[in-house]
């Protein structure tokens, strides 16, 4: 007989499947890309595949020859014993001892004779299967009675051979079944992609890297952020980062940080997010010099990786609302996505009009970190620019506060944003006349004009143009004298 079967190894690749630690939760509703107890269901899955394709096929590559060689020697064996068991009903049964079978026996002319020839094989005089008469009995007493034996005999044959028929097709069947398995494998060695063509691809976790500001530090936005959308967290974020600063929470310091860390494969790497210039904004530093050392090193380190550039997380404070700091924003990021362009950098536009529309989103005080509701909205709004390709934050029209010069019972001034874009529209009434400089309104933040904007208003009862001014800090003046009249107001801007 052949060598025993060797047993299929061990899932001994723990990196693959790590053990389950308790404590042992209940069983949520789960999707593919929801952790339970540190470990996700892709990542068991991927462990599965691997070693699939490393340890249960070649252990097939190996021993499959051996596996076949046993199943047709135990057939074998199988069929071999069931025929001798056969014999030996057969032999066990059948004595004859009346004198007259005996006779009919020995007549080869005889109709039992010859069903018994038919049946076994040809007697001969030298047989000594029926010793003696004195052992006779009753066993066949009649003609009838041997030809009844005889119809018995005959079907237990045919049965027999229905048996081994079967037992053979059975054999046939699994003997190319193996002819076909030992073929693919010789022919295909069923490689990994030979595997991946036929089944879905299992891809790991996808990694993302973080390196930021204190606005992107552990415990703010970016757990929340990969939860959403499925994946691990790799942070390396620290307060005061920027791509000006110096010592370790410079940019540059901090992506070197994360390519040092080997706990991870940076392969799986699929996203690096650059998050937050504020520093550098607040600054007015020019970034053009230092941010190409960042964007090249994280090409480098993550091949498979987009590089996402997080440009300004600027809420509505009162520090954030001076004008120049707003410039600065434009500035900063024209210098980044400059920096980006040999290095496949893509750009979260408007992230600085998130939390334009109430200071309610920022800290009570220090008016640059963001409270808890501020770092949720932060992480709803990049996974909807992870889905669509786009969070710009519209504000729809809102009614511009009037002030002293302006009669409000009968004027109908309205402020909207559509991403960077504000446009103020409508009609404003003035029942006295005005001289130059004289204030007319007040814009809140988040439509205020990187530059003061000069516009034409026309009064259909003088049925001819004046001009008003909008400052960087939202206030609206005459710029020319006014007279009394309503007057009719289309102007247009771009916002930080």
């Amino acid at each position: 007989m052949s060598n025993p079967i060797p047993p299929i190894p061990p899932i001994n690749n723990t990196a693959f499947i790590p053990p389950y630690v308790p404590p042992y939760g209940p069983v949520p509703n789960i999707t593919p890309f929801t952790y339970r107890d540190g470990q996700t269901y892709l990542q068991i899955l991927e462990g599965l595949r691997v070693y699939i394709n490393q340890t249960v096929v070649p252990f097939i590559d190996d021993n499959l020859d051996t596996l076949g060689e046993i199943f047709v020697e135990e057939v074998n064996r199988l069929i071999e014993a069931v025929n001798q068991a056969i014999d030996l009903i057969i032999n066990d049964s059948i004595e004859v001892q009346d004198p007259v079978v005996a006779a009919l026996v020995a007549d080869t002319e005889s109709l039992t004779r010859q069903a018994l020839d038919v049946a076994f094989y040809p007697r001969t005089e030298a047989d000594e299967t029926f010793e003696t008469k004195a052992h006779a009995t009753a066993t066949f007493e009649t003609k009838a009675d041997a030809t009844a034996a005889h119809d018995a005999l005959a079907e237990h044959d045919a049965a027999s051979d229905v048996v081994d028929e079967g037992l053979q097709d059975q054999i046939d069947n699994h003997t190319t079944q193996l002819t076909s398995i030992n073929d693919t494998i010789n022919n295909g060695r069923l490689s990994e992609a030979a595997l991946d063509s036929t089944y879905v691809s299992i891809e790991p976790t996808p990694i993302a890297v973080f390196i930021g500001s204190s606005n992107s530090v552990q415990g703010t936005w970016t757990e929340n952020f990969c939860n959403l959308m499925g994946y691990i967290n790799k942070n390396y974020s620290i307060g005061g980062g920027a791509f000006t600063q110096t010592g370790p929470s410079q940019f540059i310091a901090q992506i070197n940080n994360a390519i040092a860390d080997t706990t991870y494969n940076h392969a799986e790497v699929k996203f690096v997010f650059v998050c937050d210039m504020g520093n550098d904004i607040r600054g007015q530093a020019d970034v053009s010099s230092t941010a190409p050392a960042v964007f090249s090193a994280a090409r480098t380190a993550y091949p498979n990786a987009r590089i996402i550039l997080l440009p300004a997380l600027w809420g509505n404070a009162t520090d954030n609302l001076n004008p120049s700091r707003i410039m600065s924003i434009s500035k900063r990021v024209t210098e980044a996505v400059n920096a980006g362009l040999l290095y496949g950098v893509e750009l979260v536009d408007y992230s600085w009009t998130w939390h334009m529309d109430s200071s309610s989103w920022m800290e009570a005080t220090g008016g640059v970190h963001y409270n808890v509701n501020g770092y949720a909205r932060i992480a709803q709004f990049m996974k909807q620019w992870m889905i669509t390709g786009n969070a710009k934050y519209d504000q729809p029209a809102r009614f511009v506060t009037p002030l002293t010069g302006v009669s409000a019972d009968y004027s109908y001034w309205t402020i909207s944003r559509e991403g960077n874009i504000a446009t103020l529209q409508g009609i404003f009434e003035v029942s006295g006349a005005l001289s130059i400089d004289f204030d007319l309104g007040q814009i809140g933040y988040g439509y205020w004009p990187m530059d003061s904007v000069y516009s034409t208003v026309i009064s259909n009862g003088a049925r001819a143009g004046r001009a008003i001014s909008i400052y960087t800090n939202g206030l609206i003046r005459t710029f020319s004298a006014l007279e009394v009249g309503a007057y009719h107001t289309l102007a247009s801007w771009r916002v930080a």
